[in-house]
């Protein structure tokens, strides 16, 4: 009956909300009934954030049962909130701009930065920027750029310092604006339409990226046949994409997840812009704060079809692009690298074991080797240890997870130079420790996962 009433509950929109006691729902994922289990789960991922500390508890549950759903559910929530604008307050009277600015990245939860720091106007400039309800951060970013003439370069993410998520404003009094298109924590920006038609004379012979034949990526046409003696027979290709930008909040770790999607392109005249389907795989491409480039940016191309007699402008261009999304838990591990070399070091998460370090010969690096395993427990189709980089270890992961930090304080630099997946061994190179410097700790953090189909829609493009 319980079930029954928190269902229908669910069913009005009536969700119990402060009133609805967490750990007395988390019980409940263990009931006899599936009904009552199902309803429990589904009033637990209506609570949400309120939810999750008694869902972390429950993963370490006895009962398989409430220990799968718990997981579950503390995935399904987290995810469901990485995706979530962060919301700002605007409310400021002749506000000094510096004060803003440091207002917006307090709010935000990461640094937002005047770039460079350096810049006199900086000091006297004054803002005033009142809105009745919180705004998202994008809006939040466009309200400040228009009053203040200042603009985003996606350029100079990362800024603040080495791995550090750092949102950059620079001058924007000769800024040019772009069309977006924003959802949530994400904005796809339109940078450009690129249309290009090329005649090779002598691409016969040629080719390739480094040639004179059609660039890499463009499909050569078929070799014609050899003309008469004495004919000119030049070779065609063309060139027809939009050229996006994916950017994310600071907080976020951004990669491809797929191949974009056209959904619709038509130009005022009611022709079809879509390109055929390309063939071969799909090309993934990464960006983060914490790994080696400068922030949560993807820029990609979408390619197009130029017909015979086009119009004068795209009168709708949209589609989604698939992203895998992740962020940084707040509360690292530390595995103390003198002391503590060789001993275990574990939370609800993960184990890791910093084995030993040595140094390379002949050159001013050294190896980290360390070892880390996820602590979470078995589900009916796994079997054995698994590595916690992920399911599919990818090169960018570690990057995000895991950070070195020498006897100064400051963050080392270091790349993976080997993994072992069957072991769970981790191989690091760190570079440019000083001679008088020695490391303090490792630290790993913990990841939060997503994945969405970000939709775009941009409309009345002018058609180059």
């Amino acid at each position: 009956m319980v079930g029954v009433k928190l269902l229908l509950l669910i069913a009005l929109g009536q969700v119990p909300g402060e009133q609805a006691d967490a750990d007395d729902l988390v019980s409940r994922l263990g009931a006899n009934r599936y009904a009552d289990r199902e309803a429990a789960s589904l009033a637990l991922e209506r609570l949400g954030r309120p939810a999750l500390h008694a869902l972390r508890s429950a993963r370490g549950s006895r009962d398989p049962e409430v220990r799968n759903r718990a997981t579950g559910l503390v995935q399904k929530i987290e995810g469901s909130l990485l995706t979530q604008p962060t919301r700002i307050r605007l409310d400021f009277q002749r506000a000094p701009l510096t004060d803003v600015v440091r207002s917006l990245g307090q709010q935000a939860g990461f640094k937002v930065a005047l770039y460079p720091d350096n810049l006199a106007k900086w000091k006297y400039q004054k803002v005033t920027l009142k809105e009745p309800e919180p705004v998202t951060f994008w809006k939040a970013v466009d309200l400040l750029c228009d009053a203040a003439l200042l603009q985003h370069d996606a350029r100079l993410h990362g800024t603040g310092g080495p791995r550090e998520p750092t949102f950059a404003l620079t001058d924007g009094t000769t800024r040019i604006l772009t069309p977006n298109s924003d959802l949530g924590p994400f904005r796809v920006s339109l940078l450009g339409v690129h249309y290009q038609r090329d005649l090779n004379y002598g691409a016969q012979g040629f080719g390739g990226a480094g040639g004179f034949g059609p660039p890499g990526g463009v499909p050569r046409p078929a070799r014609p046949q050899p003309p008469p003696r004495g004919r000119i027979n030049p070779i065609s290709s063309v060139q027809f994409t939009a050229q996006l930008l994916v950017t994310a909040e600071p907080r976020l770790f951004i990669s491809q997840n797929g191949p974009l999607q056209l959904v619709e392109a038509v130009d005022n005249r009611g022709n079809s812009l879509a390109a055929p389907a390309p063939g071969g795989p799909v090309m993934n491409r990464f960006a983060g704060y914490f790994g080696v480039t400068g922030g949560s940016v993807i820029q990609l191309h979408a390619p197009l079809h130029r017909p015979a007699a086009p119009g004068e402008t795209i009168k709708k261009f949209r589609g989604t692009i698939p992203l895998s999304v992740s962020s940084r838990g707040p509360d690292p591990l530390v595995v103390p690298l003198g002391q503590g070399m060789g001993k275990r070091f574990a939370n609800e998460d993960v184990e890791v074991t910093a084995h030993g370090i040595r140094a390379l010969p002949n050159a001013r690096q050294i190896v980290l080797e360390l070892s880390v395993k996820s602590n979470e427990r078995p589900g009916p189709a796994e079997t054995g240890d698994s590595d916690a980089f992920g399911d599919v270890y990818r090169a960018d992961t570690p990057r995000q997870q895991l950070e070195i930090v020498d006897s100064r304080g400051q963050l080392v630099s270091w790349f993976p130079s080997g993994i072992d997946s069957d072991t769970s061994r981790l191989s690091l190179t760190l570079m440019n420790l000083p001679a008088n410097c020695s490391l303090k700790e490792l630290r790993y953090y913990t990841l939060t996962r997503t994945t969405v189909n970000l939709p775009f829609e941009f409309t009345d493009i002018p058609m180059p």
